[in-house]
């Protein structure tokens, strides 16, 4: 019975989550931290966890997630100089007098694109790439 109240708890704490930041009402963040904070409040009050074991918890979860993280934190700090800079304008430029107005040849481009990025294997470049071109109009 505990297994179902944890899990139907965590499902509604994604859903909080999930509501909160599409209506825009708080940062991102701050909702993340709010949430999950009342939700392991909520769990030890309960006796389904002690502080303990959600501190073991906090900790996985900085391990598995905590390179990534800093990965695609770096990632958006440089592709945002860069784009700032106007070092991709060029790039897109010369592609865009290549595909012209057409559709396919825009969509083409882009996966290209993505997947020149990707060869380095991470996927935070690969999607800042892509935001980079919608942004700049490729």
């Amino acid at each position: 019975m505990s297994e179902l109240v944890v899990g139907i708890l965590g499902f509604a704490c994604i859903v909080a989550l999930v509501v909160t930041l599409f209506k825009s009402k708080t940062m991102p963040s701050m909702a993340f931290i709010i949430f999950l904070s009342i939700l392991g409040l909520i769990l030890v009050i309960g006796g389904y966890y002690s502080i303990e074991q959600i501190g073991e918890l906090i900790k996985g979860g900085f391990k598995s997630t905590g390179p990534t993280a800093a990965l695609f934190v770096f990632s958006v700090l440089f592709f945002g100089i860069m784009t700032d800079a106007g070092m991709f304008d060029v790039i897109i430029n010369k592609l865009m007098k290549h595909v012209g107005d057409n559709v396919i040849g825009v969509t083409v481009m882009t996966a290209l694109i993505a997947l020149i990025g990707h060869l380095d294997g991470g996927g935070a470049s690969t999607f800042l790439n892509c935001s980079s071109g919608h942004a700049s109009g490729l």
